[in-house]
């Protein structure tokens, strides 16, 4: 799931590049659009499996799950945007 997610949002910031934006817009924009379907797709499953939680044998996974996710989340809405700009050498002035 968070692969798909990373995936679509270097794909929105190509697609806003294609549309005419400059890449720092871009990369704002598509950043912007994608933070509440990231958010939401991640809570659902995290709320999802809370009752798993205070079940004996699934507890333990559930807690990964959901750990993993929340980190997952995170690092595809602030830190994947932060490389795509290194790596595409995007500053704001250009």
């Amino acid at each position: 799931m968070n692969v798909k997610n990373g995936v679509v949002l270097v794909e929105s910031i190509r697609a806003e590049r294609a549309a005419g934006s400059t890449p720092y817009d871009a990369l704002l924009h598509a950043t912007h659009d994608r933070i509440i379907p990231v958010a939401m797709a991640s809570g659902t499953t995290v709320v999802g499996m809370t009752p798993l939680l205070f079940d004996s044998l699934f507890g333990g996974m559930a807690a990964t799950i959901m750990g993993g996710l929340l980190v997952a989340a995170l690092l595809t809405v602030l830190v994947l945007p932060v490389v795509y700009a290194v790596l595409y050498d995007i500053r704001k002035n250009d």
